[in-house]
């Protein structure tokens, strides 16, 4: 219940993830995947025979790109 211990976590579990498995840090879609299966799963390929698991990946994926370019617009209306 305390938004900052959350995102600690959040933010701690990725860059472990990315450090771990050799992904980039701004990777949603690898993210998703290994939060899913768990650091051993993503390593063994679990989600490759999951193909639920794949679309809950590429809908986390899909939405990040959304938040990435509202973002963006945002920066660029700061800027002029």
């Amino acid at each position: 219940d305390d938004f900052a211990d959350a995102i600690d976590f959040i933010g701690w579990y990725m860059n472990i993830s990315k450090r771990k498995l050799k992904f980039a840090g701004n990777d949603a879609y690898r993210h998703a995947l290994a939060y899913h299966e768990g650091w051993t799963g993503y390593a063994n390929d679990s989600y490759k025979s999951k193909a639920g698991v794949r679309t809950y990946a590429q809908n986390v994926q899909t939405i990040a790109a959304r938040y990435t370019r509202q973002l963006n617009g945002c920066r660029a209306n700061l800027e002029s």
